[in-house]
């Protein structure tokens, strides 16, 4: 990540899939992870986390559930 370079997030959790994508305005990159081996989360908080050394600012945060 870029100083200063405004970024775009989606996560989508499904069943065993992770999917993760991340957008600026020059590149776009997605990511998936398969977490079927992992403890199954249904419901709760949702975190971000990012290393102490690193100052960020989020905004426009939307967190939806999709039946």
């Amino acid at each position: 990540f870029l100083s200063g370079v405004p970024y775009h997030f989606i996560i989508i959790k499904h069943d065993t899939d992770l999917f993760f994508q991340i957008k600026n305005s020059k590149d776009c990159h997605l990511f998936y992870w398969c977490i079927k081996d992992e403890m199954p989360v249904h419901e709760g908080r949702v975190g971000i986390r990012q290393m102490c050394t690193r100052v960020s600012c989020y905004k426009n945060v939307i967190i939806s559930v999709i039946n």
